[in-house]
């Protein structure tokens, strides 16, 4: 049974780092930039190595009450970016998950709101 109930979240990009902290064999920290759209990291150890997208789709993991306790059962969610914890803006779409499993009250779900949301 798929309750019709539509918990709306509201996600916040508070912040995104610029750089990626990876050690070489040495043990040395290096910082490495993230460049623009499709998001590509680089590694430099002395040889070149391929660019690879890393993509803009996210694991969130969240928790659900209903009437006070833990939910369970089907619910369908709607996600919203916004661009400030308060009196900010929407950033892209909102995204819409139907019959998502809610056990014990938490739920997991994949989203992407897209390069123009970073």
């Amino acid at each position: 049974m798929n309750r019709k109930l539509i918990f709306a979240l509201q996600i916040v990009l508070v912040a995104l780092a610029g750089a990626v902290i990876m050690s070489n064999s040495r043990g040395a920290g290096a910082a490495l930039p993230i460049s623009g759209p499709g998001f590509y990291a680089h590694v430099r150890s002395g040889q070149e190595a391929p660019q690879a997208p890393v993509g803009t789709g996210f694991t969130y993991q969240g928790s659900l009450k209903n009437g006070g306790n833990p939910a369970n059962g089907q619910f369908d969610f709607q996600f919203k970016l916004y661009d400030a914890l308060s009196g900010g803006g929407q950033v892209g779409s909102t995204l819409t998950v139907g019959n998502q499993t809610v056990t014990g009250g938490l739920f997991t779900v994949q989203l992407d709101f897209g390069a123009a949301a970073f």
